[in-house]
């Protein structure tokens, strides 16, 4: 499909991001002492540390000639590089309010880094767009409701859902990719939680957008990979039950930035992106072929008590 939104101008912004912050990593690394003396500033006590900067730059700058060869695919490239143009001036401001840096350091700034949040969020605007778009026309065969869904979804041990749910009530996880901090976080929990919800006569089963195999593997982690899950690359269960691609605020508002850096902290960093980063989440309650409970996740990083959920 045809990227409408991603206009050249996005790809030679990216191309001479890359040109300046290899030329200006190539600086700091070549000639460490340089710009501290031109600015009138106490050199480093360990030179070694600030070419260390140097070299951080320059793979930031190998990454946006990455990005800049195709820009929806390697879109999570310009958004870390956009989060560290963002964290850079704000370590600045809080150095110099300590007066532990003079305000000739922070001049570099802007050119180094803030003249480029426009144009780094308006190319994640149209990567964002694009998708959006791409979900609205593509061509995918959906169930009609979701009680069809329920009825032709089956799990890896071959076990329809709407069968296993006249059984005992299901407990359904619909996931995020697995490479995103707050999936690892809600398996996290939910292994804590599990024997509770099994003690108490529910069924968990888990959907993902990932390969059967890769699905094991990462399940493996939070010895939940004796749960049965379903494997959904194409996002048509998630569709058909009513879960659609997320917002810009509900996948990258200050809200969701903050808790993924206390998720981090917990261990749960950042991973491999994969299946769709735009997807919500969602988690359902189903007994007797029906969906009797839902829960709504205001955005990607919304935190749900599975023990309180499942209380009917």
């Amino acid at each position: 499909m045809e990227n409408k939104y991603i206009k050249p101008w996005m790809t030679t912004t990216l191309f001479w991001a890359s040109l300046y912050n290899i030329g200006w990593g190539l600086y700091i690394l070549l000639a460490p002492e340089h710009y501290w003396i031109a600015n009138n500033i106490q050199s480093p006590l360990y030179p070694s540390l600030w070419q260390g900067v140097g070299v951080f730059i320059i793979i930031f700058g190998i990454s946006y000639y990455i990005a800049s060869l195709n820009i929806k695919k390697h879109w999570p490239l310009i958004l870390m590089g956009l989060l560290a143009k963002i964290s850079w001036p704000a370590l600045f401001l809080y150095h110099y309010l300590s007066n532990q840096l003079p305000l000739s350091f922070g001049y570099s700034l802007i050119a180094n880094d803030i003249i480029w949040w426009a144009p780094f969020i308006l190319i994640l605007r149209a990567v964002y767009l694009n998708f959006i778009d791409e979900d609205i026309n593509e061509e995918i065969d959906l169930f009609e409701s979701a009680e069809e869904a329920l009825e032709k979804s089956f799990t890896n041990n071959l076990n329809f859902l709407k069968d296993l749910s006249f059984k005992q009530p299901v407990l359904l996880m619909l996931m995020r990719h697995h490479g995103c901090t707050f999936c690892k976080e809600a398996l996290s929990d939910l292994k804590n939680v599990r024997s509770d919800l099994e003690n108490k006569g529910f069924k968990i089963v888990l959907v993902h957008m990932s390969q059967q195999d890769k699905a094991c593997e990462f399940f493996k982690k939070y010895k939940l990979d004796d749960l049965e899950h379903i494997s959904d690359p194409h996002r048509v269960l998630y569709k058909s039950i009513g879960l659609c691609r997320g917002r810009l605020s509900q996948l990258l508002g200050l809200n969701v930035i903050f808790r993924g850096f206390s998720a981090a902290l917990k261990g749960h960093f950042q991973g491999r992106l994969e299946g769709d980063a735009f997807q919500m989440p969602g988690l359902f309650l189903i007994k007797n072929g029906t969906i009797i409970k839902s829960y709504q996740y205001n955005s990607a990083a919304s935190k749900v008590d599975f023990l309180q959920f499942a209380s009917v």
